[in-house]
């Protein structure tokens, strides 16, 4: 195979910036490059018949530096010629010097698969801020199936997740979205003299969840009444008791996530919702960008039809939510694209899914996870607890305007479970 870069290295290199450059010593007939994303718009494959090539977003241990590299790398797969591949030369550049060692491919370990594709000729992928949208399939909409109660039962059987566009109200959501980015704002995060709205990160500073400084905000947008308030919308309600035929239970532990760019390695990697939620199997997540969601601002990837898989081993991650399962051998297509404001994502407990990183330059990802089941069904008790359980809800309700939404869940005889 051979391989065009068309950003090699950065000239001059940028202070405490870490580039690693990766090439196969013997034979010389596969070339692997990492960059951090940034560095790396687009590569050019010219792929041999009967070869496969494959994207990978990798995480590289470096023993000369204390620290780790991430970025983009590519691999041939079933070629003949892959036998024979050997060991590799990391050549570090960084503003101390050059750092030289060898090293055997178990020092690298894949965050995330990003592409697979064969084919004979030239193939381009473009990466960055512009991630081709060959890498996933694009959602299977299904907008146009909310008059038919058959219809939106059967799809959400046959595929594990449902992408309803346009199911809440621009406003409902812009209006969470103000909120969460005024706790930002008051700590600091949001850039001077830019629109709050654009969620315009500082410049060099980020913040990695369950830090100290992550929950100084996030207490704060855990006390947000039209936050809470947005899982309880009807819209979203009424969808759920046609998937389920019965009273919908509305988890109240509901989640805010905040990812800054250039945290690629806390993204959250695949796994399954139940092996964090427990309780019925027919919990559903939605997940909610809080604004416009380009794939590029992080959105989230989802293996459809993998709902009809057990709970499937999980293992421990740096990324957001601790477990992540393997996908490699299973037998789906992951699905992504782009998200507006107001569209919505759901998804079953057993499907696998995961975010895809934030590869803008400044730009905070805001979005909400929230969860229903049916109300008849066993619920695990800390379901219905604050997210990370560092508040009461009584702290929580103190400057909340309505009591209607405060302890809903109680209206229930809920078969509460540990």
């Amino acid at each position: 195979m051979q391989a065009f870069f068309r950003t090699v290295l950065p000239d001059p290199i940028l202070p405490l910036e870490i580039v690693a450059k990766i090439e196969l010593i013997t034979p010389p007939c596969e070339t692997t490059i990492i960059f951090p994303p940034p560095l790396l718009r687009s590569i050019h494959l010219i792929i041999h018949p009967g070869e496969t090539i494959r994207l990978y977003m990798l995480r590289c241990v470096l023993p000369c530096i204390p620290t780790f590299v991430t970025g983009w790398a590519v691999n041939l797969l079933n070629s003949p010629r892959r036998n024979n591949l050997t060991e590799k030369r990391i050549i570090i550049y960084h503003k101390g010097g050059v750092s030289e060692f060898n090293t055997y491919v178990s020092n690298f370990s894949v965050v995330n698969p990003l592409f697979v594709g064969s084919s004979l000729g030239t193939t381009s992928l473009k990466l960055g801020g512009d991630v081709a949208m060959d890498t996933f399939l694009p959602f299977l909409d299904s907008s146009n199936l909310l008059e038919s109660v058959k219809a939106i039962r059967t799809r959400a059987g046959e595929q594990g997740y449902l992408l309803i566009r346009g199911l809440l109200p621009k406003k409902a959501v812009l209006s969470t979205r103000i909120s969460v980015l005024r706790a930002c704002a008051k700590a600091g995060w949001i850039a001077p003299n830019t629109n709050l709205s654009d969620g315009i990160a500082v410049n060099g500073f980020c913040c990695v969840e369950a830090q100290t400084e992550f929950f100084e905000v996030y207490d704060k947008v855990q006390k947000l009444e039209d936050f809470h308030r947005l899982s309880l919308h009807p819209a979203l309600i009424a969808v759920f008791r046609a998937i389920f035929q019965e009273d919908v239970l509305v988890h109240s532990r509901n989640i805010c996530r905040i990812f800054f760019p250039n945290t690629q390695q806390y993204s959250t990697p695949a796994h399954q919702d139940y092996a964090q939620i427990g309780g019925t199997d027919e919990t559903w997540t939605t997940w909610i960008p809080l604004g416009d969601c380009p794939t590029s601002l992080g959105g989230l990837s989802i293996l459809a039809g993998s709902h009809r898989e057990e709970v499937l081993p999980h293992h421990p991650h740096i990324g957001v939510g601790g477990k992540s399962v393997e996908t490699e051998a299973l037998p789906y297509q992951w699905v992504s694209g782009d998200l507006a404001c107001g569209d919505v994502l759901m998804f079953h407990s057993h499907t696998v899914h995961k975010a895809l990183p934030n590869l803008t330059q400044n730009q905070l990802r805001l979005s909400a996870d929230f969860r229903y089941q049916p109300a008849s069904h066993p619920v695990r008790d800390d379901s219905l607890e604050p997210h990370y359980g560092r508040l009461s809800w009584e702290q929580i309700y103190t400057d909340w305007d309505s009591q209607t939404e405060q302890y809903y869940w109680k209206q229930y005889k809920l078969n509460i479970v540990k």
